[in-house]
């Protein structure tokens, strides 16, 4: 799974997608989709998905879970599918766990299993978590999580610093953070 900030975030990502896509990695994307054409971060997610050879599946307010699970079920037959969720729908209020997830956790359960994503993280050979500016306030839940399957941890430049001190800390990974000018 790898989650990325919508617009430059999709694009800084573009050629390890177009290298999941072609090689037939299992994955999902979480990329936030600006659906206003006048947006600086509008990008056309299902023409840039059918570029590359993924599949591109979109999150609708009023059944989020069937589409996220979708998305996951595509991904566990081998496809890269990138989900795109629109801003206004990750406004709109929904109660994502109403109800269980068929394909992600048990029919008996109505909250997130855990174990699974945990399981698939131990699994990885060389896991990397990478934070955005958003992933500050889960600092800690990140830590532990990477701790306990033997991830690394980088950020983007606008979370710059997030795991310093950490030994397993990458630091800022994409683009450079901005340059003062020379004096």
């Amino acid at each position: 799974m790898l989650s990325v900030h919508q617009g430059p975030g999709v694009t800084n990502a573009l050629t390890g997608l177009t290298e999941a896509a072609k090689s037939r990695t299992p994955m999902v994307v979480l990329a936030p989709e600006a659906t206003a054409p006048r947006s600086n971060f509008f990008l056309d997610l299902p023409a840039l998905a059918a570029a590359i050879g993924a599949d591109l599946h979109r999150v609708r307010a009023e059944h989020a879970a069937e589409d996220a699970s979708a998305a996951y079920r595509a991904a566990a037959r081998g496809a890269t599918v990138v989900l795109a969720l629109p801003l206004e729908v990750q406004s709109a209020m929904a109660n994502p766990w109403s109800g269980p997830i068929s394909a992600v956790a048990p029919a008996s359960s109505t909250v997130p299993q855990v174990e699974p994503l945990l399981a698939a993280f131990r699994a990885a050979r060389r896991a990397v978590f990478i934070a955005g500016r958003g992933a500050r306030a889960a600092r800690d839940p990140l830590t532990r999580l990477a701790d306990a399957c033997g991830a690394l941890l980088a950020v983007s430049a606008a979370a710059k610093g997030l795991f310093a001190g950490n030994p397993w800390n990458l630091d800022v990974t994409g683009a450079s953070p901005p340059r003062s000018p020379p004096s």
